[in-house]
């Protein structure tokens, strides 16, 4: 090997010396690779003795051999000689070769061509590292992050699901007209539960940070549409608090930008969230502004400041540390893991995120955030688990404002007297309409399936749909949702996705291929899961299902949710089912006004007032409405030939 290398470490020499061959066994033995040399015909020719160390072969059993004798996996077919690409100097490869005691050693290892001053090759030269240690090491680091992923999963849907039956009941509770002190102890209970799913929440995405799970994925956004949506979720905690809250773009900025906006609104989120948290009075605000337009790539500034309790020295310079809790958070719970979180998904979005404190008087986070400007907005599988209908009109603080404002200022003094009145007419941004989310009559009588192997969960669904106003079966498996499919017409089907034996998703594609019949073929599905990552919805698109509901169910989304989906399935299956319901409606009207049943006959009118004006059936809908007026100040004379005309209508309507 010596007389090989020698020249080239000859070269390396600066102070012109010459080392003695013994110099030159040293540099080559002392080395912490394995290194050996081949001649033009891949007869080795000698080691060095680390080569030893890791093979177990020594310079007698091995020099003089040829180097199939290792039987590396290069080796056989493409030796490292000949395997250099035009333009390299040095082949590099990860490999299994076998030694002396024929165990396998995975190896990382560079080969290079030895060549005379001339240019022609006599020999080669190999070096490896042993990396078997390390590559089980990966392998059982790698399992154990999957073990620990497949736990966490699961963990969250057993946990999710009890969590579900905790806060739908303690929802329904508070609606249902009992005692102040009653109602407040269920406030209470659900309270405490949403907190206990916000620590779930923050364990659950610092575990798939850690595991270097958070997935990009650009999509195109409108940007005041979707703070639109970030105020209407934080707006009922500023409210309750009684603060001032204002989110401000500039006009600068487009409308419709490309990027990660799913992430940035998670980022968003819990920055206002924690300046909620941490404020007491006064005001907390999002203001969006262009820092750099370069290299077609807009970077924006997300600002989230407030006027708490601010934040000490000593916890600002660790402040975006996993589990760091300020002295604040101490008293005020949480994890210590949501900036932690923050700072995994700016990086993710190629951005960054910087605090600005005083202490006792104020906090600033400011995000920079990288994004691409578009023409326009196109179509994304994603809109299908739109769980709300967006206005996204925007309000303007003054004429003479160079900015817009998506929600102004909320006085933090008004007297309880007039807080409804002031929450309506304060209030700019608005999600959906009160006239169509708060009235139940709009959807009445429309049978939805629900399909969930746990009892609790069918209880709380089942509760939640008469809530709002819709009928509902239950079965526990996706077998039986079949054969219920096969002997009553549904308007829509709520679809656990994890139940033994016929899951969600076995149970969607059943339906879709049209194995339940053709009829129920395109029936909306919309999946009631505890299962809510990203990957978890697209796995729902993919089986075929409509749209999407996390457990635990909230009560306001699972409305909205139900209501889009209804309004997009085709109008026929609807109209015969609510044909079915005016002859049964018909038989009880004549019945109650026979018995002169004033308040069924409201009843009765009031279901019918909704449902026949959202399915467009006005004259119906406005004489149900005169009938329940007349009904209600049980006034026989001017309901009698009112409900007769109605009746008259229906059966004309509907060939009855």
């Amino acid at each position: 090997m010596t007389d090989l290398i020698k020249p080239r470490i000859s070269s390396a020499i600066t102070d012109g010396s010459v080392l003695s061959e013994e110099h030159y066994r040293i540099v080559i033995d002392t080395a912490a690779t394995a290194i050996f040399t081949v001649d033009l015909a891949q007869i080795i020719t000698d080691i060095n003795d680390e080569f030893s160390n890791i093979t177990g072969y020594s310079r007698e059993d091995i020099v003089g051999q040829h180097c199939s004798v290792l039987k590396g996996e290069p080796c056989i077919d493409e030796c490292g000689l000949y395997a250099l690409k035009e333009g390299e100097r040095v082949f590099k490869r990860e490999c299994r070769l076998i030694a002396k005691d024929g165990t396998a050693k995975i190896i990382r290892k560079n080969a290079a061509l030895l060549m005379a001053e001339d240019g022609s090759v006599f020999g080669g030269v190999e070096s490896f590292v042993d990396i078997t240690d390390l590559r089980t090491a990966i392998e059982i680091a790698e399992a154990a992050s999957l073990e620990k992923s497949s736990f966490l999963a699961m963990m969250s849907h057993e946990i999710r699901t009890p969590m579900n039956g905790i806060i739908g009941l303690s929802t329904l509770l508070t609606n249902a007209g009992i005692g102040d002190a009653e109602h407040e102890m269920a406030g209470t209970i659900r309270q405490c539960a949403t907190s206990l799913l916000n620590l779930l929440n923050d364990v659950l995405d610092f575990s798939k940070g850690e595991a270097g799970k958070f997935v990009r994925k650009d999509a195109p956004f409108n940007l005041r549409k979707e703070l639109k949506t970030i105020s209407s979720v934080i707006m009922p905690v500023v409210e309750k608090k009684l603060l001032n809250f204002k989110i401000t773009v500039e006009d600068s900025i487009d409308d419709l930008l490309l990027g990660d906006f799913e992430h940035l609104r998670q980022i968003l989120l819990n920055l206002l969230t924690n300046a909620v948290k941490f404020t007491k009075e006064g005001l907390i605000e999002l203001t969006v502004s262009r820092l750099k337009f370069e290299d077609r790539i807009l970077w924006l500034e997300f600002e989230v400041s407030d006027t708490g309790v601010g934040i000490a020295k000593d916890d600002v310079t660790h402040i975006f540390e996993p589990f760091h809790q300020v002295g604040n958070e101490r008293n005020t719970g949480g994890t210590g893991l949501g900036l932690a979180i923050c700072a995994k998904l700016t990086t993710l979005l190629d951005g960054q995120i910087f605090v600005e404190s005083e202490s006792g008087k104020r906090t600033s986070f400011k995000l920079h955030i990288p994004v691409q400007i578009i023409d326009e907005v196109t179509d994304s599988s994603d809109d299908q688990f739109t769980s709300t209908a967006i206005d996204t009109d925007l309000a303007v603080n003054s004429p003479k404002s160079s900015e817009h404002s998506l929600l102004s200022d909320k006085s933090a003094h008004q007297s309880s007297a007039d807080n409804g009145q002031a929450e309506a007419s304060n209030k700019d941004t608005v999600i959906h309409d009160d006239k169509v989310t708060n009235d139940s009559s709009d959807i009445p009588s429309i049978p939805v399936l629900v399909v969930d192997d746990n009892e609790v969960n069918r209880l709380v669904a089942s509760r939640m749909l008469s809530h709002l106003g819709f009928s509902s079966d239950c079965v526990c498996s996706g077998f039986e949702a079949i054969e219920a499919l096969k002997r009553k017409s549904y308007c829509l089907l709520l679809l656990d996705t994890k139940m033994p034996h016929m899951d969600g998703f076995e149970t969607t594609r059943f339906i879709r291929r049209g194995d339940a019949g053709g009829g129920v073929r395109f029936v909306p599905i919309v999946a009631m899961t505890a299962s809510v990552y990203r990957e978890d919805r697209q796995k729902c698109l993919e089986a075929g299902m409509n749209a999407f509901v996390g457990k635990p169910v909230d009560m306001d989304v699972l409305k909205d949710v139900l209501f889009a989906t209804i309004k997009d399935f085709p109008v026929n299956p609807i109209i015969d089912i609510f044909k079915e319901n005016c002859i049964d409606r018909i038989e009880v009207l004549e019945n109650a006004i026979y018995n002169c049943n004033f308040q069924l006959i409201s009843q009765e009118c009031h279901s019918l007032f909704g449902s026949s004006g959202t399915l467009g059936f006005t004259e119906i809908s406005d004489l149900s409405n005169e009938c329940e007026k007349a009904a209600s100040s049980k006034n026989f004379e001017v309901l009698s030939p009112l409900l007769i005309k109605m009746v008259e209508l229906i059966k004309t309507t509907f060939n009855i």
